[in-house]
């Protein structure tokens, strides 16, 4: 089982959210929730945005969304919570940052309700420091929404999926940052072992770990810190699962 269907068995409703204009029909969507085990999938059209639209997709401001997402979720129930987001905004092609606003819900201004979808062909020259716009605007936003939106005992996890096409090379590697927020120090004290650093800082020697490592790893975690009855802690695998495809 993957991290979302795993905590689906603890009694979290596990939910997603994709914010691209660009729809799926509902029977691919359907294939999508089935594989991912969801409970409830927020698609573009549940966010009721019409406010400018930008980069990939493209999809409202990564603000609105979080905001909104968050806000919808609070009425799906008593059950913990188990959220995933693909922000957007730091996508290719990079042209343009929204603005980051005091109040999230000023951006639905009803200037674009209709967008024409660059998704297939977009036309840009491609440049590093819009990029760093992107990741800095995405910091910004991600920092305010946990320190003013989140639950306070929420843990949160932010990770890389893949290095910046045309803007990286081969020779730089495929490393990614992947961090894990929470104001439980127990939790992140026992994540030490593993190699995590305290801060968001890059200014030292970082650990490699693998993508596939990282499910055994956070399970065994939290089972530790927070597993009730008998539920014994499962081991870390490194390399992951090896699938038997036979």
């Amino acid at each position: 089982p993957h991290l979302g269907a795993a905590l689906k068995g603890m009694g979290y409703h596990n939910t997603r959210v994709t914010s691209l204009s660009v729809e799926l029909d509902d029977a691919k969507w359907q294939q999508y929730r089935s594989f991912f085990g969801t409970d409830s999938w927020l698609r573009y059209g549940d966010l009721n945005y019409g406010g400018a639209h930008y980069g990939w997709g493209p999809a409202p401001p990564d603000q609105f969304v979080l905001s909104a997402a968050n806000e919808a979720l609070q009425s799906e129930g008593e059950n913990p919570l188990f959220f995933f987001m693909i922000t957007q905004n730091s996508h290719y092609p990079w042209q343009e940052v929204p603005p980051l606003v005091e109040e999230w819900r000023t951006l639905n201004d009803g200037s674009q309700i209709n967008p024409q979808s660059n998704l297939q062909t977009p036309d840009v020259t491609v440049k590093l420091d819009d990029y760093m716009n992107g990741i800095a605007y995405e910091l910004k936003i991600l920092t305010r929404f946990i320190l003013e939106e989140v639950d306070p005992d929420a843990v949160v996890i932010l990770a890389g999926d893949h290095q910046p096409g045309y803007i990286t090379r081969r020779e730089d590697g495929y490393q990614t940052p992947l961090h894990i927020i929470s104001r439980d120090k127990k939790l992140l004290d026992s994540l030490l072992p593993y190699g995590f650093e305290t801060g968001l800082s890059l200014d030292q020697p970082q650990t490699r770990m693998k993508h596939e490592g990282f499910y055994s790893l956070f399970m065994r975690a939290l089972i530790d810190r927070y597993g009730r009855g008998d539920r014994l802690t499962p081991p870390y695998l490194p390399d992951g699962i090896e699938l038997d495809n036979k």
